[in-house]
């Protein structure tokens, strides 16, 4: 009997106390949105927007949808960037997947794998 009640329970607890799922999300439909240099996200960030201009540390990932996108700051997992225009100046830890119109990599710093589908690449020598 006892090893049914601690089940039922179990069982329970898992609606009641259900896990949350953690992102922050950030949408700016017009105009321009920035996350300072002075900024930290402990968490995965999701931004659709027209403008970006990332300049703060992310510890997560980074998933952005904009026309476009500009990349100063430090991102402690993937990119994933989907805009007409993205230039990339910062960090990243781990892995960089665009699709955009033209794409700028100068003086980037990647620890993971680069993919790029774009109109025009340019990729500086001082990117590593």
């Amino acid at each position: 009997m006892k090893k049914y009640f601690f089940f039922i329970l179990l069982l329970t607890s898992l609606f009641v106390f259900p896990k949350q799922a953690l992102a922050k999300v950030m949408i700016q439909e017009k105009g321009y949105l920035q996350i300072p240099s002075t900024e930290t996200i402990d968490d995965d960030l999701f931004i659709g927007a027209e403008t970006v201009d990332l300049a703060g540390k992310i510890t997560g990932s980074v998933f952005v949808g904009a026309g476009a996108v500009d990349v100063k700051g430090v991102i402690g997992g993937d990119l994933v960037l989907g805009s007409g225009k993205a230039n990339i100046t910062g960090s990243i830890t781990g892995d960089i997947y665009i699709g955009a119109g033209d794409v700028t990599l100068t003086g980037t710093t990647v620890g993971g794998n680069v993919v790029i589908g774009a109109g025009n690449v340019t990729i500086d020598p001082t990117s590593s």
